[in-house]
């Protein structure tokens, strides 16, 4: 499964989300990965920290108690195929609200370099080999249905990205059998607008209802 996340304009009303039958991360925890070389010395406004920074706040223990994203917590899975909403969901499977950060890892992978403008491919090529190496790194405690948030440097976007759409997600199962998450999150990082929308995006982390 793939798609894409819209950017959201002012004004005018949304059809409402329906259920379409997949899963759905009812336990939010998102793995942050910086992708290429061309990170090294090239964050000159800070956005690093600053993705690092909101990720760890959304939970009820972060950033002074997180009430924004709560509002991921109507969505569930289990539901009738193109219900609006999760009237029926049993506890166990609606979207739960983290009592501690969500982050529960982040790779700088500056050893390879990443593609001026990446095809879908090599995103998710990207993120099966940074889950292999959070896998290596602590297997104990690596989690195959996390979110893996890939996120490119300063001048490396897909074609599209801050104009068609605003975010790519996948389904990825290359490196554990169970059916792993995938988010690439690209930054505009010449475009400090993006920030101030940083919560109407950030909300498509886990309003996948595909």
């Amino acid at each position: 499964m793939t798609g894409k996340g819209k950017p959201t304009g002012g004004g005018g009303t949304s059809p409402l989300l329906s259920y379409r039958g997949g899963a759905v991360q009812t336990a939010p925890a998102a793995y942050l990965v910086f992708w290429g070389s061309q990170w090294t010395n090239n964050d000159r406004m800070g956005e690093a920290a600053y993705l690092q920074g909101f990720l760890s706040g959304l939970s009820s223990s972060g950033g002074g108690g997180d009430t924004w994203s709560t509002s991921t917590t109507q969505y569930c899975q289990g539901v009738a195929t193109g219900s609006t909403n999760c009237n029926a969901a049993s506890t166990a499977n609606r979207i739960t609200h983290p009592t501690t950060s969500p982050l529960i890892g982040v790779l700088s992978d500056t050893a390879v370099v990443a593609p001026t403008r990446p095809k879908q491919s090599q995103i998710a090529a990207e993120a099966v080999r940074a889950a292999g190496i959070f896998q290596a790194q602590n297997p104990a405690v690596f989690n195959p249905r996390a979110q893996f948030v890939i996120a490119t440097a300063h001048n490396n976007n897909a074609t599209g990205f801050g104009s068609s759409y605003c975010a790519s997600r996948l389904h990825e199962s290359s490196v554990h059998p169970r059916r792993r998450r995938v988010l690439w999150r690209e930054l505009r990082q010449r475009e400090r607008p993006a920030r101030r929308r940083k919560h109407r995006r950030g909300s498509r982390v886990r309003r996948n209802h595909h």
